[in-house]
């Protein structure tokens, strides 16, 4: 930051009121189209939700969550900095703009010479040559 104010501070960037999943897959629907296609919209009472949790013990963690509204302020930042953040839904579109720019969306063709379907521009890891030590899955074969 370049506010002498801000030096040693903390600040939550956060644009306001939570957004649900399903309001956040309705903006993208609306916003970008053919390329949200799939976001589903459906949504689920908790009683259903808990249902399948009684059997899975990773379900059964999310449980206590279902329900919870977690709410922030942002009025430090806005007070000091004065700073105002995107909306969420404008934060949301433009994160997903960026995924798609980026060809990191399943199913998606990739961009910016991305080799092994991962990350943009990254060449799958090969056999480790013999003037270099073996690193990651190469070292651990």
């Amino acid at each position: 930051m370049t506010a002498p104010q801000a030096a040693g501070q903390r600040y939550l960037a956060l644009a306001g009121e939570p957004i649900s999943f399903h309001h956040i897959a309705l903006a993208l629907r609306a916003r970008l189209g053919e390329v949200a296609a799939k976001a589903p919209t459906r949504t689920a009472p908790a009683w259903l939700l808990r249902l399948p949790a009684t059997g899975n013990p990773t379900l059964r963690e999310t449980v206590p969550q279902l329900g919870v509204v977690r709410r922030a302020s942002n009025a430090k930042a806005r007070k000091e900095l004065d700073w105002s953040p995107r909306s969420n839904e404008d934060a949301v579109v433009a994160t997903a703009e960026s995924l798609v720019r980026l060809g990191l969306l399943s199913g998606q063709r990739r961009e910016h010479g991305a080799r092994d379907g991962r990350h943009p521009g990254r060449v799958p890891a090969g056999p480790a040559r013999a003037d270099q030590p073996a690193t990651g899955r190469a070292a651990r074969r």
